[in-house]
């Protein structure tokens, strides 16, 4: 990626040594209105189509981009991020059966440090990219996530307080995130969330618009965007549109 992109390449250092690679897109208007940390779906790395058309988009209207790809789960861990459980930090053991199998996908991990291991990469990558967008002089950056990115960023901005605006694209989320989202959202005072969701998916983001204000979170916003599932190259130009509007009203 370095060679392709050697000009928005970036190696971003990891609290616990090592690099993840990563865009920058550099906010073409002065001043510049923000940064937006952008997480892609899992298996969709950090220059896909959908990522760097929404980087120049957004870049283009005055916001700085920082993006990511998403690490593809192993097929053990990703059989144990979809069975239900508890939530992150108290997950369930894997079902009688199936542990042998994935531990030994897992190299050794037990299933609960396996999935911990998983997701603590993820916060790792997406700490870096919040020191760089600090290192640039942004205070508050954006998080953006795609796909399965969006229970990852989340997870980032309840784990470190400090972000407030959060944007998920087509979310996805596994069933222990899922089950306690409601809950999870309401513990997270002064966040402001923005779900931009296909239609073929309106049926199961309203179900969960109403659980979520149900439990009493006031900073959901559900809006429905034509989008190909998943976004690509011709989903970018709608999806930066929507996310322009929505962060122009939370910062007038």
């Amino acid at each position: 990626m370095a060679g392709e992109f050697p000009d928005r390449y970036r190696g971003l250092d990891l609290e616990e040594g090592g690099q993840v690679p990563a865009l920058y897109f550099a906010a073409q208007t002065v001043p510049a209105k923000g940064a937006i940390v952008l997480l892609s779906d899992a298996g969709q790395g950090a220059a896909s189509e959908f990522a760097q058309g929404l980087g120049r988009r957004l870049s283009d209207s005055g916001w700085a981009v920082v993006s990511l790809g998403l690490e593809t789960p192993a097929s053990g861990l990703e059989r144990l991020l979809e069975e239900p459980g508890k939530a992150p930090g108290g997950a369930d053991p894997a079902k009688s059966g199936k542990e042998s199998v994935m531990i030994d996908v897992m190299k050794g991990k037990s299933p609960d440090d396996a999935v911990a291991a998983y997701r603590t990469r993820v916060l790792q990558a997406l700490t870096a990219a919040l020191t760089f967008a600090s290192d640039e002089g942004y205070s508050r950056p954006v998080l953006v996530g795609v796909g399965y990115g969006a229970g990852h960023v989340l997870e980032q901005a309840v784990a470190q307080p400090g972000t407030s605006t959060l944007v998920w694209v087509a979310p996805d989320f596994y069933p222990a995130d899922a089950s306690v989202l409601p809950e999870t959202l309401s513990g997270a005072g002064g966040l402001s969330v923005l779900e931009l969701s296909p239609g073929e998916r309106m049926d199961e983001a309203r179900r969960r618009s109403v659980a979520v204000r149900k439990s009493g979170f006031p900073g959901y916003s559900l809006q429905p965007v034509a989008m190909a599932s998943p976004p690509g190259e011709a989903s970018a130009h709608a999806v930066a549109n929507r996310i322009l509007a929505w962060l122009a009203k939370q910062n007038p």
